[in-house]
């Protein structure tokens, strides 16, 4: 039996630890891959990236900035993808509000924060049983510091200057699920 190619895409400053459970369980099933969002710094350089390593046709699975990059994807080459998952995500370009914070985090983190970045904007991410559960965070810590400084500049950039991608939705033909949890402070399920 041939093996369903999967592609998950982490969070912002996440890499395929998030998913090391997932990968775990689909593996008889499915030839999973968690390409990194590459060195790119807009949103659409991260699609691209993704798409010169993801296999012919495959399911996309995007989580967060994942689904940014994954609806992007989807919307550059939707041929290539049979199943599209969008979890805690937003097709919205970045709000005003928000694109001056990620300004003052990228200053904090060249100046040495990178950590109590990650740790103010991760907890918020997780459900509020988890927010204080040591090995998640560290397990998020040590995923944003091993993409290191330069990544969060990147990914911060890029969904800072995102363009909206609402007008994709509707236009959805495969398979597809769009998921937002109830304590997702980022995203909510009010858009959808």
């Amino acid at each position: 039996m041939d093996r369903l190619p999967v592609v998950l895409l982490p969070g912002m400053m996440l890499d395929a630890r998030l998913y090391a459970g997932q990968i775990g369980a689909l593996s008889p099933v499915a030839e999973v891959s968690c390409p990194d969002f590459g060195p790119g710094q807009s949103i659409g350089a991260m699609a691209e990236h993704v798409l010169a390593r993801a296999p012919r046709r495959f399911a996309l699975v995007g989580l967060s900035m994942g689904g940014i990059v994954g609806l992007e994807i989807w919307r550059r080459d939707p041929d290539r993808v049979t199943h599209l998952a969008l979890l805690d995500t937003t097709p919205f370009a970045d709000a005003h509000s928000r694109r001056a914070v990620r300004l003052e985090q990228i200053a904090h983190v060249e100046s040495g924060g990178l950590v109590d970045v990650l740790k103010s904007l991760k907890s918020r991410y997780l459900a509020k049983r988890h927010r204080q559960d040591f090995a998640i965070l560290r397990s998020i810590a040590e995923q944003g510091v091993a993409l290191g400084v330069d990544a969060f500049r990147r990914q911060s950039l890029a969904l800072r200057d995102r363009h909206d991608n609402t007008a994709a939705l509707p236009c959805i033909t495969c398979p597809a699920l769009v998921l937002c949890g109830r304590e997702d402070e980022l995203c909510d399920d009010k858009p959808y």
